[in-house]
């Protein structure tokens, strides 16, 4: 058998609860930090594409046990130096030498809510999302995406005799566009509509006049426009 390093569960399709799902950036409140939600909007700009330091492995000078460290994302992923040994529960070394480091993709998008989805006058506001590992590259600018993530608070560098500032972002867990699950519409059909299907276009002789039936018989809200459909 071959170990996995790192996977991945990602989540699709929230309940469509207030909780759980909301309609713009606007409708995310500080009560919301720390908890996953669902947002639609449109991705207007998207950064490049880098290397991410998200852990280090400590080798303990005493015990000799090495020990992971994960980056923090709340402080914009920086690395802390421990300060005792976390390998084992009796060790109490401070000396420490760096063994290894982990690596990951990352790339910050800029999604804004829909206009459509706001009242009349309201400037449409947007949200960092951050998204690691497969999730690099998956959107770009203009594209309508379904995001599934955590609401974090991300602190900023902290100075003396500076005011604390911080920024809401999501981190993303899975990325979708609206119509990417189109393709399950085939293994929803029973096994008695496809009969229902091959039945009509086999007696039809696969004529236009069949395919025409066809055409006419979806998206109802542009009827007449059969070139479209």
């Amino acid at each position: 058998w071959i170990p996995i390093v790192r996977a991945h569960a990602r989540l699709y399709h929230l309940p469509p609860l207030s909780l759980f799902e909301k309609k713009n950036v606007s409708a995310i409140r500080s009560k919301d930090v720390g908890h996953l939600v669902q947002i639609t909007g449109s991705i207007v700009r998207s950064g490049s594409t880098r290397m991410l330091e998200v852990a280090r492995i400590f080798e303990c000078g005493k015990c000799s046990q090495r020990f992971r460290v994960p980056s923090d994302r709340l402080e914009n992923y920086a690395a802390k130096k421990p300060r005792r040994c976390l390998a084992s529960v009796g060790c109490d070394s401070k000396r420490f030498t760096e063994f290894d480091v982990e690596n990951t993709d990352y790339q910050e998008l800029v999604l804004q809510e829909h206009s459509d989805t706001l009242s009349i006058g309201t400037v449409p506001r947007s949200i960092v999302v951050c998204c690691e590992d497969d999730l690099v590259d998956t959107a770009t600018a203009g594209d309508t995406v379904v995001v599934v993530g955590q609401i974090l608070v991300r602190w900023q560098p902290v100075h003396s005799e500076v005011r604390v500032d911080a920024d809401m972002v999501l981190l993303a867990n899975s990325i979708r566009t609206p119509g990417s699950s189109r393709h399950l519409l085939g293994a929803l059909l029973s096994a008695e509509d496809r009969k229902h299907f091959t039945d009509f276009w086999q007696a039809q002789h696969r004529t236009l006049a069949a395919r025409d039936t066809f055409i006419y018989s979806v998206c109802p809200d542009i009827y007449g426009r059969s070139v479209i459909e």
